[in-house]
């Protein structure tokens, strides 16, 4: 599947390359006309469909590339920041990450684009608005807790959350988070790879 990503990915990439540049050109043109707004809509189309083909790979491939330590402060911050300036108004953005807690270490791309799409998800659960919280903290995991997770281990871990008030999930829908395709968005809206994603990465990165 990697391989017939990576082809997908290579002949997607040409094809979006020339338009992403075209609508850069076009928007210096356009700048003070009306018409501007509708080259805003095709380049962020053309940003979405560039995103999807990453995720895609991310997915299939599951590993990523080079790690190094990253201070969960700033990943938190950055996070927070990007969010800030794309997320509606009426959505509270919290961080929280005591100053002791230690680097995670990370692919920094990998790890800003699970964050990212658990904060988009967290953002489509709150049509009219509320509060998005991203935080970070130390945890002990006994044995005992560490039995009830897959792939979980006992010891000190950081643990990464993103939380919001918004409508919830089903059991039914929570029973299927991690399964590929899936997504209970109507057609055109979801792409059903937000959370595998997020499962692979973490994965890849010996967590759980």
């Amino acid at each position: 599947m990697g391989t017939l990503a990576g082809g997908v990915a290579h002949d997607l990439n040409n094809i979006l390359a020339p338009m992403l540049n075209i609508a850069d050109l076009l928007e210096d043109v356009l700048a003070d006309r009306p018409e501007a707004k509708f080259l805003k809509l095709m380049k962020n189309s053309v940003q979405r469909g560039s995103g999807l083909v990453k995720q895609i790979l991310a997915f299939a491939r599951g590993t990523g590339g080079e790690r190094q330590p990253i201070p969960p402060r700033y990943a938190l911050n950055e996070i927070r920041r990007i969010l800030s300036q794309t997320l509606p108004k009426n959505i509270i953005i919290r961080t929280d990450c005591p100053p002791e807690t230690p680097p995670l270490f990370a692919d920094p791309t990998h790890l800003h684009q699970m964050l990212m799409n658990l904060c988009v998800n967290a953002r489509d659960a709150m049509p009219q608005g509320g509060q998005l919280k991203i935080s970070a903290a130390v945890r002990e995991v006994s044995p005992d807790q560490a039995a009830q997770w897959t792939d979980a281990k006992p010891g000190s871990w950081v643990v990464l959350s993103v939380s919001d008030t918004g409508t919830g999930i089903p059991p039914e829908v929570q029973r299927r988070l991690g399964e590929a395709f899936f997504t209970t968005k109507p057609v055109g809206l979801g792409t059903g790879l937000g959370l595998s994603t997020v499962f692979s990465i973490v994965k890849s990165h010996g967590g759980f």
